[in-house]
């Protein structure tokens, strides 16, 4: 039996079944979007950005990334694909098992981040759609960047273009990511829980996200 976790990518092993599985759950997925209607064409690449429930009830796999990780990887996306990108689309819904409370911070972390794309030189897109149609913005995008999520890594990690993403670690209980694995996931980036003293306080936590 796969657990509910098996999306967190912490070693060798979890990673080389995915790659396996990789063709397979890509057909899956674009016969079901054909079979749909469902076609999102898209050629910048999506940011999703996870922020509702998570970070504030301390998920043991989520966790905010510093800033840095979307500079760093849109620019190996674009080294890689030869092309300069003046645009991302940034995928932000605050209402997942959310409240009030947490959708307007949620608002504040997320107009840190445009600003943030904005100040290196990216035209931001903002989108919240449907699940499905998010999802399948992801699947079809030419670059995903993803702050380990299970909604981001099955959509992107299968989907048609370059996949980056941080995180994928278990947050207390002693586990260590594997240095061995692809060049998609990047470490260094995520702000363990421990390190925040309140996600409520936005103006240092955003800081935080500024270093």
């Amino acid at each position: 039996m796969i657990p509910n976790s098996y999306w967190v990518v912490e070693n060798e092993r979890a990673e080389k079944f995915w790659l396996i599985m990789r063709p397979f759950v890509h057909k899956i997925l674009k016969d079901l979007f054909i079979a749909h209607d469902i076609q999102v064409p898209i050629n910048i690449p999506v940011i999703h950005f996870r922020c509702s429930d998570v970070p504030f009830i301390r998920n043991v796999h989520y966790h905010f990334v510093r800033y840095a990780f979307y500079k760093d990887c849109l620019e190996l996306a674009e080294n890689r694909l030869q092309k300069k990108f003046d645009s991302v689309l940034l995928l932000s819904c605050n209402i997942h098992r959310s409240n009030p409370v947490y959708q307007q911070k949620c608002n504040l972390y997320e107009a840190s981040l445009i600003q943030y794309l904005r100040n290196i030189n990216y035209k931001v897109n903002l989108q919240c759609n449907s699940n499905i149609h998010d999802f399948a913005a992801l699947f079809f995008a030419p670059v995903v960047l993803s702050p380990s999520s299970s909604f981001s890594f099955m959509s992107g990690f299968f989907g048609h273009g370059l996949f980056y993403s941080e995180g994928h670690f278990t947050e207390g209980k002693g586990y260590k990511l594997e240095n061995k694995l692809g060049d998609w996931l990047k470490t260094g980036y995520s702000i363990p829980h421990s390190k925040v003293d309140d996600y409520e306080n936005t103006e240092k936590v955003i800081a935080m996200l500024l270093e």
